[in-house]
């Protein structure tokens, strides 16, 4: 099964994107609720690329393992039908 994000998504690979900046506090939110033990968070954040305009994603950030540094984001575009 191919688990790749569609584009312009799949460009997280190789580049950093630019996070919305109405949309740090719920991110930032989201990373201490990781840091202090949460295993998951759910959230909705708009992102851009170099070359694109704003693109509504939703984001899981989890906790890997004991250390609290430690995390994955998996986002996709965000479909009004799939709740956050």
């Amino acid at each position: 099964m191919d688990q790749r994000a569609p584009p312009p998504l799949q460009r997280w690979l190789t580049e950093r994107p630019v996070l919305h900046p109405d949309d740090l506090v719920v991110y930032r939110a989201a990373c201490r609720a990781i840091m202090s033990g949460a295993e998951v968070r759910a959230l909705t954040v708009r992102v851009r690329f170099a070359d694109t305009e704003w693109i509504e994603v939703s984001a899981e950030l989890s906790r890997l393992g004991g250390e609290p540094a430690h995390g994955l984001i998996r986002v996709a575009p965000r479909t009004h039908d799939r709740p956050v």
